[in-house]
This record gives C-alpha cells, structure tokens and sequence, in this order.
C-alpha cells in the first residue's frame, strides 16, 4: 500500500519520517480520510480484524449503534476513533482507499490547502447520518447527475470537484479503475496540480499541469492575454484546461498523453 517507487506529490513525503516514531504519510492520510467520513457521515469504514488485510476491491462499512453519540466523541478527540475500532474488534480499512488526486490551492487565495482525494468502492448505499456542524444535505448521484445539478444551479462545485466530475464521467466500470490504481505499473505516477488562473479577453482559463500554457514557476503572478478563450485553446497542441467565459460557459478539455481525452462544455 506505501508506493514508494515512483515520484511522490509533497504532502505524501516526510523528510523527518521514520519509521519507528512516526506513521508514514500514506497510512496518515487514509486514517484522516476515514475519522472524517465518519465524523461527518457517520459512515465507518473499517474491517473485522479476524479478516484477511490483503488490499480488498470493495470498501467495508461497519454498523457503529449510537453512532451519533461516537461522532460527538470523535470530533471532540481524534483519538476516541481508535477506542471505537478497539470496541469493534474491528481496524480501519485503509487498503481499498486508493489515491486518486492532489490539488493544491492556487497561490492567490490567502488559505491554502493541499489537499488528496481518495476513491472507494461500496457495494451498497450504507446508512448516512449527517453530522449538524458539518454537513446540510447529503446525496448520491453519478458524476454526469452532479454535473447536471451544478450547471442547472442547485449545487455550487469548486474548480477541482468539477475535473474531477468529469474525469470521472469517463469510467464505465468502477471495480476496473480499482483494479487499476492498486497497480503501481499500470497507472499514472500522482501529480500536485497547482491551478494558474491567466485572464483571457473574454473570460479566464485555469491551467493545469502538462499544458502547454502552464507557466515555469506556477506560483507566478496572474497572467493577462489579449486572446480569446478559444484563440488561446487553438493555440496550444496539448492543452489540461478549464475555462469559464463572459457568457458562464465552462469548459474542461485534457488532451494529455496515456490520459482519456477530456471535452466537455455546459452553460450555466
């Protein structure tokens, strides 16, 4: 589960760790991702510990009673969570969270976060209980469905979830992506992408890692084009952009190469 063979973003390096007082980044982040989902959902990802750990396909959810109650200890200390597994004769399932993404906020905002965006497969919708101080409103809905909600204006998404609404747009059967992303050699090393905002004449454009556009140092200044939106899109060959124009057109298009080709557009 700890790949260390290929180039690692940032916030999955530790130039301090080791490996007798600290825990590797990688099993960090993944304990984080689920004291969240459960703190916020009340969904507890986690096996029995009579169960093989060998990296499963499909996430496990344990029934908590009183989850409420277990919620409310969580987010007041952290560590409540690990007297929660130890009650449960239960550990987190760390290995069927696969890596999927990291963005990290553009250098303009004045908080920034870096953040990773894990993928897991459930085999059926688990029982959701909202934490009140955390969430409003939950759903589930396929990624084209979000998309439709977002550009009919019902939900409000960020630059990052809509790319990543997209990209996975594109997969027609989950368990292969699965399959795939626990195979370091079939899958494509995980990239920071740092979004470069460059206004356009008509609008502005986000790039992202691997276009042709995106700048040396992409934690330069905000850049300023005399081009249109489509003048500069047609001016690069291998473009990983997002665009939003005048009009509230969005666009998101991925020509990269060993990536599937994006191309969607919708008007808000």
């Amino acid at each position: 589960m700890l790949l260390t063979g290929e180039p690692r973003p940032s916030v999955l390096q530790s130039s301090s760790y080791d490996g007798n007082k600290r825990v590797p980044p990688e099993l960090a982040l993944r304990l984080t991702a689920i004291r969240e989902t459960f703190e916020e959902c009340g969904v507890l990802l986690g096996r029995p510990n009579s169960e093989s750990l060998l990296a499963p396909l499909t996430a496990n959810v344990v029934q908590v009673t009183d989850t409420i109650e277990w919620q409310a200890r969580v987010r007041s200390n952290p560590l409540e969570l690990l007297d929660l597994f130890i009650e449960l004769d239960c550990c987190p399932d760390v290995w069927s969270l696969y890596e999927w993404s990291n963005w990290l906020t553009p250098t303009k905002e004045k908080r920034r976060y870096d953040t990773i965006f894990f993928l897991t497969k459930l085999d059926q919708e688990p029982v959701v209980i909202c934490s009140p101080t955390e969430i409003s409103e939950h759903r589930w809905a396929t990624a084209s469905e979000f998309l439709n909600l977002f550009t009919q204006q019902r939900i409000n998404l960020l630059p990052p979830q809509i790319y990543e609404f997209v990209r996975l747009m594109e997969i027609c059967y989950f368990g292969s992506l699965c399959r795939v992303l626990r195979k370091p050699e079939l899958r494509m090393p995980l990239q920071t992408k740092l979004p470069c905002v460059q206004n356009a004449k008509d609008g502005i454009i986000i790039l992202y890692p691997g276009d042709e556009l995106y700048p040396k140092d992409p934690e330069s200044p905000t850049e300023t084009s005399d081009l249109s939106i489509e003048e500069l899109e047609r001016s690069a060959e291998t473009v990983n952009r997002m665009s939003v124009d005048d009009e509230n057109n969005v666009k998101v298009i991925c020509n990269l190469k060993n990536f599937k080709i994006i191309n969607w557009s919708s008007k808000l």
